[in-house]
């Protein structure tokens, strides 16, 4: 009886320790993301890198990560056709998400996220929550920006020193200041990255608000284009007249040119945004290790306006393919668990010790060592865009990122649902990119309040303007 009971208590060992390691096997899961542009060393990759294995470690999962080799919505269809769909996909263009949940193609996550999201939950303001439901249910969750790219004018400081200058605070300072740095140096006085956004800080300084995505802003309640109206004419007009003088580089129709130009130290002011702080201005350093770059709040317009540069509070969207709807919980609990402080760090910074460490409290980059730049792919994963402290701690800018917590939900256009705005997400894109394109050209070649006039309602007749001035007031009455 005695040996019996034995065997009975060894088997049921046994049994337990299979249940637990079958528990354990459970947290796999397979995961695609969009490229991040950024090259692997020899015999490193996306599947195979320290990265990721400090990321599994982190979490308690071990993640069979690939990247998309197609992320259009033709290609995201493909894939989900092909019955090899991963169990995690993230797209860039989320306006894609909404008719494949219709089309039953995608698992819904809001039970999930009540068991599982306790964090995200907390991190994804409610309105955002709601941007991303389909019929009542949450489909996608998205890369959470808080609405800030985080972005400012990044100037040599031991320029202004040389030349007696103070740090420039309203437009006619920086008028003054490029002016001095003209006429008594050699290096160019102001960059650009060859987008018109990277003239955020500036148009925002005239009441012209815009973001990364759209050029329709709500203001008192109603859509309309600042940068079409008497604010943006003022601007433009400015530019122009710093472009005239040689003030403004004329290689920024160049992105690359212009951005090289800069961290090479052939330029003085630039603007400049919290990825660079972590990729180019270690190598800045590197190659003038006597200079010193100081990122400054953005220049303030006579009416007191500023800005930064303002992205829509998503980006990029994370979802279940129906066909892995069995593995819903476990894709949130990896999201969730992106979200610990030492899984942000080891992606913003890289390795404790290695690339940073702390100083008086805060992660300090450890110069001559920066993170790699492949980390970015497996930023992919973190929801929490706004954990940019490498933009506090590398710059000493409390003030700066104090100021961004105010402004970051100034305009509702930030908060556009994916549903419900079919002419908004068929003509946005291509809207923003012509007026792109159209006042860069004016900032070259002048412009007149007319030209500008015509544009606008060009814009509102001709390709679709109206339709989304409508949409959005009426989604705006309707809540």
């Amino acid at each position: 009886m005695k040996r019996t009971l034995i065997l009975v208590l060894a088997l049921l060992l046994v049994l337990s320790c299979t249940s637990f390691a079958s528990a354990e096997e459970t947290k796999h899961l397979s995961v695609a993301t969009v490229p991040a542009g950024a090259s692997f060393p020899n015999g490193v990759s996306i599947g195979n890198s320290d990265y990721l294995l400090k990321i599994e470690e982190l979490t308690g999962f071990d993640l069979e990560w690939t990247t998309l080799n197609d992320s259009s919505s033709n290609g995201i269809r493909m894939l989900l056709s092909s019955g090899n769909a991963p169990d995690l996909i993230q797209v860039a263009d989320v306006t894609m998400i909404p008719e494949l949940a219709k089309q039953g193609a995608v698992a819904p996550l809001t039970q999930a996220l009540d068991t599982v999201g306790a964090d995200l939950k907390a991190l994804l303001p409610e309105e955002v929550l709601a941007s991303c439901m389909i019929n009542g249910e949450i489909y996608f969750l998205p890369r959470y920006t808080g609405g800030i790219h985080l972005g400012t004018m990044g100037i040599r400081k031991d320029v202004l020193d040389q030349l007696s200058l103070e740090i420039p605070v309203t437009i006619e300072d920086w008028e003054n200041v490029l002016a001095t740095v003209k006429e008594k140096t050699d290096l160019l006085p102001l960059t650009f990255n060859g987008a018109l956004y990277s003239f955020t800080n500036f148009a925002h300084a005239y009441g012209a608000n815009f973001n990364r995505t759209t050029f329709f802003s709500v203001q008192d309640g109603t859509c309309y284009i600042p940068m079409l109206s008497e604010k943006g004419l003022a601007f433009i007009t400015k530019m122009h007249e710093w472009y005239e003088a040689g003030y403004i580089d004329r290689e920024f129709l160049i992105d690359d040119g212009s951005t090289a130009n800069f961290f090479a130290g052939n330029g003085f002011a630039k603007y400049i945004e919290y990825t660079d702080v972590a990729r180019l201005v270690p190598a800045f350093y590197e190659k003038n290790p006597d200079a010193e770059l100081l990122l400054i709040d953005p220049p303030v317009g006579e009416n007191g306006e500023f800005g930064y540069t303002v992205d829509t509070v998503t980006a990029m969207g994370w979802f279940v393919p129906a066909t892995s709807a069995d593995k819903v919980e476990l894709a949130i609990e990896l999201l969730n668990a992106s979200l610990n402080p030492d899984v942000l760090n080891l992606i913003c910074y890289g390795f404790e010790g290695v690339n940073w460490e702390y100083v008086d409290g805060v992660p300090t980059f450890i110069k001559g060592n920066p993170p790699a730049d492949y980390r970015g792919y497996y930023s992919r994963m973190v929801l929490d865009m706004t954990w940019d402290t490498a933009w506090e701690a590398s710059m000493g800018l409390e003030e700066t990122v104090a100021q961004v917590e105010k402004y970051k939900k100034l305009d509702d256009i930030l908060y556009l649902p994916y549903e419900g705005l079919d002419a908004y997400y068929e003509n946005n894109g291509y809207i923003f990119g012509y007026i792109n394109d159209e006042v860069i050209r004016m900032i070259v070649e002048g412009t007149s309040e007319e030209e500008v006039a015509d544009l606008y309602n060009e814009i509102l007749e001709s390709y679709g303007g109206q339709k989304i001035i409508d949409e959005v007031n009426a989604w705006l009455a309707s809540r």
